[in-house]
């Protein structure tokens, strides 16, 4: 029995190498209305209704259901929140395009390529309050009261310049 995450969520599956099609059923989603794309490190593909995945070579990649039906250039439509495709994201003052409604504080470090083992996260809202973000959080990115991203380091590097009177 393999795990799989999907939108955040953990399934279990019998199959070593489901479809697109069987994995999206595990969400409760199917093509067409829906389709189905693999983040692995910083790289997003879409997977096919019939394509088979093998799901012992893909780590701690996860995968999103995006909306599949009257996407046009890319752009869809999230029939749950409205949210038009893609959202761009900014984190540390670069912006980020995706095409899920929302991420975890994990998915959203992985993104800028950093990490929860050295790097902390904080959301920052419109009213200027920042908001500290754990790995396992999941953000809303459609949200209006989101503003930006920003990450720090967990220590801060001894030397430089020191001390000056």
């Amino acid at each position: 029995m393999s795990q799989v995450k999907i939108d955040g969520q953990e399934y279990s599956i019998d199959e070593p190498e489901p479809t697109g099609e069987q994995l999206l059923a595990l969400a409760g989603k199917q093509y067409p209305e829906w389709a189905l794309h693999l983040r692995h490190g910083q790289q997003t593909v879409s997977v096919g209704k019939d394509q088979q995945v093998v799901l012992a070579d893909l780590g701690d990649s996860v995968f999103s259901a995006v909306p599949g039906a009257g996407q046009k250039g890319g752009e869809g439509k999230d029939p749950r929140t409205g949210a038009v495709f893609p959202i761009h994201i900014k984190i540390d003052g670069e912006e980020y395009e995706v095409s899920v409604a929302s991420l975890t504080g994990k998915e959203i470090l992985a993104l800028a390529g950093k990490s929860f083992d050295d790097w902390s996260l904080n959301q920052k809202l419109l009213s200027g309050r920042r908001v500290k973000v754990d790995k396992d959080t999941v953000i809303d990115l459609t949200s209006a009261e989101l503003d930006r991203f920003e990450t720090a380091p967990l220590q801060v590097q001894q030397g430089g310049a020191g001390w000056r009177f």
